[in-house]
């Protein structure tokens, strides 16, 4: 189902507190993160816990509210990891060894242009930088998406939208990350993040919720 648009938060006022389906001939949907089908009072019970967060859609024909994991673990494929480091030397013209762990944080184009925006303050984090300069088993990317051309030379644009497309599909401002092992497992961060976080999460133990 291809949706052309986020819906803002005040339909999400509307959609929560009266149902939209009083004002609107188009079907409404909602799911879990797992795309299961779910009643209105699950969708609300679940965005009140720290652990999802959102997303809510429309086409002209329907409306949808998709539940998501705020931190997501899953595993791509040997194909899509290879083919990501084929990218990520494309768009960086550097080496990516392919025995690293490869952390990614990705940044969508603000809607508004804020002063001092989370990219601005990801980007300038130099014990971050240092920290993986000096790892031996870590390679990590500032990336930006297609069309987002902020002008720092350690960032780098997905300028064919693979990565959004492979990685990153649900808007999320003030950052996302990801890490992905050599084996393909990830760690996906969606939103706002503390920075420090990350090292620790590398070599953490990873639990599915």
């Amino acid at each position: 189902m291809k949706m052309k648009n986020f819906i803002t938060i005040t339909f999400l006022v509307i959609f929560l507190a009266f149902g939209y389906s009083q004002n609107s001939n188009k079907k409404e949907f909602l799911y879990d993160e797992n795309w299961k089908t779910i009643e209105m009072s699950e969708f609300k019970d679940k965005i009140k816990d720290s652990k999802y967060t959102y997303k809510l859609f429309e086409n002209d024909t329907v409306y949808v509210g998709k539940i998501l994991l705020r931190e997501e673990i899953g595993k791509i494929t040997t194909d899509d990891r290879t083919q990501l480091i084929k990218y990520l030397r494309k768009i960086t013209n550097s080496e990516v060894d392919s025995t690293k762990n490869i952390i990614i944080n990705f940044f969508f184009k603000p809607e508004f242009k804020p002063n001092g925006s989370c990219i601005d303050n990801y980007t300038s984090d130099n014990k971050y930088k240092r920290y993986f300069k000096k790892s031996a088993n870590d390679i990590q990317f500032f990336v930006t998406q297609k069309d987002y051309a902020y002008q720092k030379k350690n960032v780098f644009q997905d300028n064919d939208d693979f990565i959004r497309e492979l990685l990153f599909k649900y808007y999320f401002d003030c950052g996302n990350y990801i890490i992905i092992k050599p084996n393909g497992e990830f760690l996906l961060r969606r939103g706002e993040y503390h920075q420090n976080e990350i090292k620790e999460k590398i070599n953490s133990q990873w639990k599915k919720l």
